[in-house]
């Protein structure tokens, strides 16, 4: 009977192994096609952008690229927060304004900025001061009080994080997908690149990783909030103001409203896998899992049981092989172990997954992500990474509160947001 139940288990454990190696593989294929679709528009693009005095190179500019507000709040100090804002500031784009928004004037990104932009005048910078609004997050706030200070002539909204690096053409990139009619929302993602290094940093990027594949499958890619764009009529028509009012997070309502009432789709851009160059502490990569996956279960609820089920029926079966081998090596008999082998072997398995996904990044995409010393690293803490997932779906039935950057929030609903204050103990 136990051996029966054993080879269940590894049955259901290797066929819950098929999606992951379906959406590496679709995502290696998707980022070449994308690639070369993409390759030349920006050509084309960056030749418009150097010989924009010919009236033909004007024209063409201009139907492909147009007049853009990129809106970043900022909150704090990131690490490499000047580079990360540079970057932003020296893209290759032919008109786009970039508004910063914080939510005191004291905000010590606010100081670093003004001081940044003193040295680069000529772009199109304004600097708003949100306040603090009870019953939204504050970078909503903030993206709020930065949209009424968006100009009329703009065409297309770019949301940003202040913690990303974006090459020289990731607008270009960004933008590119909007000359298909059936793209309500482009949007990049992150890879986390450990500094120091360290198993907590790893575990993080490993945990991180692996929703990159998600974005690669036609009708489940979704906006991601650390850069995503819109066209400024179709942000208005789905009503996402309105959304954003009492939210807590800006990408699921966003990602809901393209596909429920634009019936458009998010396109993810490949070049717009944006590095994240940052090391964190065991505590921080529990804090930031915890949030990313209680936010999925409040805003995504089908999305969260998948991830639920799938990930703790792996937890689970790997928990239950240890045991039984503990059990034999202390005398119990009755029982083969032949299937508890097999199931150790899925995890190579899950290790090979994580070293095609990270090739594939590196070879398109971020050749800076480090050498095969670095895939290693990343790869092994994929097992890792499927358990803390379940223990981080555990967690979430636990609690609705999350702390994001020093402020505390209960998650009431998808529409309902409580800022708590300072000193309030956490309670379901």
């Amino acid at each position: 009977m136990i051996e029966a139940v054993l080879w269940a288990l590894v049955g259901l454990f290797l066929l819950l192994q098929l999606p992951f190696l379906v959406g590496v593989l679709g995502f290696r294929r998707y980022v070449r096609r994308a690639l070369d679709e993409e390759s030349d528009f920006l050509k084309r693009e960056a030749g418009s952008a150097v010989a924009a005095g010919a009236a033909a190179g004007t024209s063409r500019l201009r139907q492909h690229t147009p007049k853009i507000s990129v809106i970043l709040p900022c909150k704090g100090i990131d690490p490499g927060f000047e580079e990360n804002v540079r970057s932003i500031l020296e893209q290759r784009y032919p008109d786009f304004e970039i508004i910063f928004a914080t939510a005191t004037a004291d905000d010590p990104a606010r100081k670093s900025l003004e001081a940044l932009l003193k040295r680069q005048p000529s772009r199109k910078v304004r600097l708003v001061v949100a306040g603090i609004q009870p019953g939204r997050s504050q970078k909503l706030n903030n993206q709020l009080a930065a949209l009424e200070a968006v100009r009329p002539e703009s065409e297309v909204l770019v949301f940003l994080d202040s913690d990303i690096r974006a090459r020289p053409t990731f607008l270009l990139s960004l933008i590119e997908p909007f000359g298909r009619a059936e793209t309500g929302a482009t949007t990049g993602f992150r890879w986390y690149i450990p500094e120091k290094g360290g198993f907590a940093s790893y575990l993080r990027a490993a945990w991180n990783g692996g929703g990159t594949p998600i974005l690669a499958q036609r009708g489940l890619a979704y906006a991601w909030g650390g850069a995503m764009a819109m066209r400024k009529s179709d942000f208005a028509r789905a009503g996402i103001r309105e959304k954003w009012a009492t939210a807590l997070t800006d990408d699921f309502p966003l990602t809901d409203a393209v596909r429920n009432v634009l019936k458009s789709a998010v396109v993810f851009v490949p070049r717009c896998l944006v590095p994240s160059h940052e090391d964190a502490s065991l505590r921080q990569t529990l804090e930031w899992t915890n949030r990313q996956t209680i936010i999925c279960r409040v805003y995504n609820p089908k999305l969260w049981w998948v991830l639920f089920v799938s990930h703790g029926v792996q937890s689970l079966a790997l928990l239950a092989g240890a045991a039984l081998v503990a059990a034999r090596f202390l005398g119990a008999a009755g029982f083969s172990l032949t299937p508890v082998l097999f199931l150790f072997a899925a995890i190579p398995v899950q290790i090979g997954f994580g070293m095609l996904l990270w090739q594939a990044v590196r070879a398109h995409l971020l050749p800076e992500i480090g050498g095969w010393g670095e895939a290693l690293k990343h790869a092994l803490l994929v097992p890792a990474a499927i358990v803390l997932i379940f223990y981080n779906s555990v967690h979430s039935l636990c609690t609705s509160v999350i702390c994001w950057r020093g402020v505390k929030y209960r998650l009431l609903s998808a529409t309902r947001t409580e800022v708590l204050p300072e000193r309030t103990t956490p309670q379901g």
